[in-house]
């Protein structure tokens, strides 16, 4: 786990937690979305929310490491885990941060829902949480997104094969305007904020650094991401 936390970091433009070195040349790759409320939505312009991820095609059981996290200290919410090793999932710093975004909630409380790409399915399984390891240079915050990755220490094993991880179980090499698939649970439709019970997958182009920085003009002007990593 140490070593993961020293190769792994999160970025708006790119999450490397892959399995691509068995998925050749389309990468196979993880991210996080977290619901945001009406308010929250009213409150943002229509460039902001052109950077978000939305929609897609049903996974069905392609991402079988891919986990919801459907609650986080008791609250409910909407993030997508990747589990990395028997007890152990990997998702977002700012999916486990408390109410006013001053540091984090407990393990208690924290459950994920897993072992299938539909929520609603016989075949989900439910695991709680029993501790939660957040990337030690994350600042909790509602506007920082630099090192936004937190660890779930589960309560038992979950009994499926981890995805691999890029510097942790080998390196991919992949060069800039590659396909890359991208998968998660959330909403569908910014107009009617409600989470899908599917498991979405999108495939899209590697970004470029000048294409990071682009879409991402607040995080480049307060240094909160290195673009080069």
């Amino acid at each position: 786990i140490k070593v993961w936390l020293h190769v792994l970091f999160f970025s708006l433009c790119l999450i490397r937690s892959l399995d691509g070195l068995e998925h050749e040349p389309e990468q196979v790759r993880s991210f996080s979305l977290r619901t945001q409320s009406k308010t929250e939505f009213a409150q943002q312009d229509s460039e902001t929310f052109s950077t978000r991820i939305v929609g897609g095609t049903k996974a069905l059981d392609s991402l079988p490491w891919v986990v919801l996290i459907d609650y986080a200290g008791g609250g409910y919410v909407t993030c997508t885990g990747n589990i990395i090793a028997s007890r152990w999932i990997a998702t977002a710093g700012h999916c486990v941060l408390n109410a006013d975004n001053s540091g984090y909630v407990s393990a208690a409380g924290t459950s994920v829902v897993y072992g299938c790409s539909n929520t609603k399915s016989v075949e989900c399984k439910t695991a709680t949480a029993v501790r939660i390891v957040v990337h030690p240079c994350y600042t909790p915050s509602n506007d920082q997104d630099h090192d936004d990755v937190a660890l779930l220490e589960m309560d038992r094993d979950l009994g499926i094969e981890p995805v691999r991880v890029d510097g942790w179980d080998g390196v991919v090499n992949i060069t800039k305007g590659s396909d890359i698939t991208l998968a998660g649970f959330g909403v569908v439709d910014n107009r009617n904020m409600v989470r899908s019970p599917d498991l979405m997958r999108v495939t899209l182009p590697l970004a470029t650094k000048k294409e990071c920085e682009r879409a991402n003009p607040w995080a480049l002007a307060k240094g909160y991401l290195d673009f080069d990593n």
